[in-house]
């Protein structure tokens, strides 16, 4: 089971683990079409402008292109959509977690959205916290089947080689 807690004001956090070492809280938002996350969740390596353009690069290189989702308070948010091979979320782990990387704007959001509260069933308790009781994975990774998407872990793992061969 993984368990989100209200936290004030007025939203849900549990902790995520990844590949990356990205240890965050991800926000639980039902308002949101797709989950994002801000590059600012990430450590100083993928904060680098080396590391920015070689992301660039890469997602010009496979031909995929940033989209804009507008949200709640119309503000217009750039995301490059992409995956991490596995994370870990409240202990339970979800491979190939795809998201809207946001570069442009100062972000350290971190939202699970639409795409990913859809293959999720849950119990919300009254002014408490909602608890994940079953996640589909083959509907989660279904419903992404034809879009393309920049695997993070394998850039940054490319990125390390490219970058530690010219030191």
């Amino acid at each position: 089971m993984i368990e989100f807690v209200y936290k004030k004001p007025a939203y849900y956090a549990g902790v995520i683990n990844n590949s990356l070492g990205l240890r965050t809280l991800a926000k639980f938002d039902s308002g949101a079409a797709i989950s994002i996350i801000g590059l600012e969740r990430f450590g100083r390596e993928l904060q680098d402008k080396l590391f920015i353009d070689f992301f660039m690069k890469y997602t010009k290189d496979k031909g995929i292109d940033k989209k804009v989702y507008t949200a709640a308070n119309e503000q217009a948010i750039e995301t490059y959509p992409c995956m991490i091979d596995k994370i870990s979320l409240d202990g339970t782990d979800i491979t190939n977690f795809r998201f809207g990387l946001v570069l442009t704007q100062k972000s350290n959001r971190f939202l699970l959205g639409d795409d990913f509260i859809s293959c999720c069933e849950f119990a919300h308790k009254i002014g408490g916290s909602i608890s994940i009781n079953n996640f589909s994975q083959s509907r989660y990774e279904a419903s992404v089947s034809n879009t393309k998407l920049a695997n993070l872990t394998a850039i940054l793992s490319n990125y390390k080689k490219q970058h530690n061969s010219m030191i």
